[in-house]
């Protein structure tokens, strides 16, 4: 049984066989990387975190986990908020696999594709460009055009490229179906809907069922930001088709239940935008943008000032309009462009 098998057992939540599969495995450093991976999979990230990070330290270490564990330590640091961690984490990852034989060609696309995520996100585009500028070059590996285009689809996205980051992201979901990873493929599809649903495109009656019937199987409460993000896509779906009902509900259902992050309110507004409250959605956008750091999300903090001088000058309050556009430009340096918002789902 390879590693990676076991890897694939807490993937598809066989924990039973799961835990029989680690409990015949030795070697200290793979056992904490694979517990990462268990305790990622169960939405348990700062303990993965932790695997992640003891696993690299070990006073020895598996090749397998040195190709394995960096990319999934540095996605635990976004996940968990420590941003400049994960970075300063990714690029120092980036030059050992220098020294690694054989080369880790798709795990240095897994990595470059999170680090490229982080970075749009902070506008540095130059950078973040440059990590996804071209297509991995092989044969095989669906992995790698699967990676390498979610992570391309978010920076298109996060330029105000929709229509292209949408044909990107629909391209890569292709690839990622042959990976059999139903987490990264349920993620792209969440990516899909929700891009859709900014351009003003209706999701089909085959998409809404897919992302219902997985939104229905979460478990009741779920506080990961991957469960709340998935109900702000099927919100926003709703609010695009028309279900205006369907859509507060899930809105006041998350507002009852769970402290909506900055990142998160700019989305509930965004779907209280589209379904005509726009006094709740303004109020919203408000309290995102408080909450919103400029040195970890300027693009996101940039996009929600931009919306809002577009609501007040809609209304003929020009000065207020002005105020929020200089607020927009001192965020990231430049005017934003609209089209990039709202954020994309990124996991």
């Amino acid at each position: 049984m390879t590693y990676d098998h076991v890897v694939n057992l807490a993937a598809s939540q066989d924990f039973a066989a799961f835990d029989a599969a680690i409990a015949a495995i030795d070697d200290e450093s793979v056992r904490e990387c694979l517990l990462g991976y268990r305790d990622e999979q169960l939405s348990e990230f700062e303990s993965a975190r932790e695997h992640f990070e003891t696993a690299l330290t070990r006073s020895t270490v598996d090749p397998w986990v040195a190709q394995a564990a960096p990319a999934r330590l540095v996605f635990m640091l976004l996940v968990t908020g420590d941003i400049e961690a994960a970075i300063v984490r990714g690029e120092q990852e980036l030059l050992k696999f220098q020294s690694l034989k054989p080369y880790p060609i798709e795990q240095e696309i897994a990595l470059k594709s999170i680090l490229a995520n982080v970075y749009s996100s902070r506008g540095e585009m130059t950078r973040a460009i440059a990590l996804t500028a071209e297509r991995p070059k092989h044969v095989g590996a669906p992995a790698m055009d699967a990676n390498w285009g979610w992570a391309r689809a978010v920076v298109l996205f996060h330029h105000g490229m929709v229509h292209e980051a949408l044909e990107t992201n629909v391209e890569a979901t292709r690839a990622a179906r042959e990976t059999g990873s139903p987490n990264f493929i349920a993620s792209m599809n969440d990516n899909t809907y929700w891009m859709k649903s900014v351009l003003g495109q209706p999701l089909s009656d085959d998409e809404m069922a897919e992302l219902t019937s997985r939104n229905e199987s979460q478990a009741t409460g779920g506080s990961s930001p991957f469960d709340i993000e998935n109900h702000l896509v099927l919100a926003f779906a709703h609010a695009v088709r028309g279900d205006v009902n369907a859509a507060r509900k899930i809105l006041a259902d998350l507002n009852d239940n769970h402290t909506l992050r900055g990142a998160e309110l700019v989305r509930a507004a965004t779907i209280l935008d589209v379904i005509g409250d726009t006094e709740a959605s303004v109020e919203t956008y408000l309290r995102s943008v408080d909450l919103l750091e400029d040195e970890t999300q300027p693009m996101l903090a940039a996009a929600v000032w931009n919306k809002l001088a577009q609501v007040f000058e809609s209304r003929g309050e020009q000065e207020s309009a002005l105020h929020c556009l200089k607020l927009a430009v001192r965020a990231v340096g430049v005017a934003t462009d609209g089209n990039a918002n709202p954020l994309c789902i990124t996991t």
